[in-house]
């Protein structure tokens, strides 16, 4: 088994270790290094309403008004007597029945066209969904000013500063890249 030397502590390890048993530095061979990849995911766009609901929305509208028309003249109650004599009353209860027949009925027809639409959109942003491969920051030090010793968040990841000469570093190293300086 042959021997590496550790890029944070410069002591010997195996090379088949991930990390360094000394200081705990990441080792990671090329082939890992090429499999890092990240990803940025971008959903599909949604298009307005489809023309099947917004269909069924008119056909809800057209519901209500047909029933409100059918309940008024369903509403009225023609008699003719013995004598021949017709007699027309309004019933308001027959009306509110044919009413709300036709209105609960517009109703359901609205909500499903809105279930229409929101599959619509779903599929459109499940269909739409991609992946983007985003090129890594090459290695190097990053440009971030920040107190000595604290760590930031930068677009590499976390880092610290040396207090010593300024450097910026990966948060897993306990040494300074530069000088050596613990962390």
């Amino acid at each position: 088994m042959a021997m590496i030397q550790c890029p944070e502590c410069n002591k010997e390890l195996s090379e088949k270790a991930r990390f360094c048993p000394h200081c705990g530095y990441p080792l990671q061979s090329e082939a890992d290094n090429k499999e890092k990849k990240t990803y940025k995911l971008t959903l599909g766009t949604v298009s307005d309403t489809s023309g099947f609901a917004t269909f069924l929305k008119v056909m809800a509208v057209v519901l209500w008004i047909g029933g409100l028309i059918l309940a008024i003249v369903g509403g009225k109650t023609i008699t003719i007597d013995s004598w021949g004599d017709i007699d027309s009353k309004f019933s308001f209860v027959q009306f509110l029945s044919i009413f709300l027949t036709y209105l609960i009925n517009g109703i359901v027809l609205w909500c499903f066209a809105q279930v229409v639409d929101q599959v619509k959109e779903t599929h459109e942003i499940v269909s739409g969904i991609k992946l983007d491969r985003i090129e890594e920051p090459k290695e190097g030090r990053s440009k971030v000013k920040t107190n000595d010793g604290r760590l930031t968040l930068t677009s590499s990841g976390i880092t610290w500063r040396c207090k010593k000469c300024g450097t910026v570093n990966p948060a897993h190293s306990q040494y300074c890249q530069e000088c050596g300086e613990y962390k």
